[in-house]
């Protein structure tokens, strides 16, 4: 079974000897979902975004116009960039070790 993002996230992480990794990655989720409404809000008429833009602390309005399936393909989109972002950030800095180590962990 493929892992989660969040359980290659972690262990990225750990080959990182990155000590606050359940934070991190939380912190990281939480930005990855917001770009992801933010990206869905942006994609409807302005009528509608209207709509949910002056009503932001009710997440029955978005519901209204965005389905399930469309904010979880946003958000694997945003959270696959986000960690390949991540990773070209880093891999400079990486020893020759940790860098196989990120490569079987996709493998897995």
């Amino acid at each position: 079974m493929k892992p989660s993002y969040n359980d290659l996230f972690l262990e990225i992480l750990s080959i990182l000897n990155y000590e606050d990794k359940e934070n991190f990655v939380k912190r990281f989720e939480q930005m990855n979902h917001l770009e992801a409404v933010t990206n869905c809000i942006e994609k409807l008429p302005e009528s509608i975004k209207a709509e949910i833009l002056a009503r932001p602390e009710d997440p029955q309005t978005l519901m209204k116009y965005l389905s399930k399936d469309e904010y979880i393909q946003e958000v694997t989109t945003v959270s696959t960039k986000a960690l390949g972002d991540f990773l070209q950030h880093v891999t400079p800095a990486l020893t020759e070790e940790q860098k196989e180590k990120i490569s079987a962990a996709f493998l897995n």
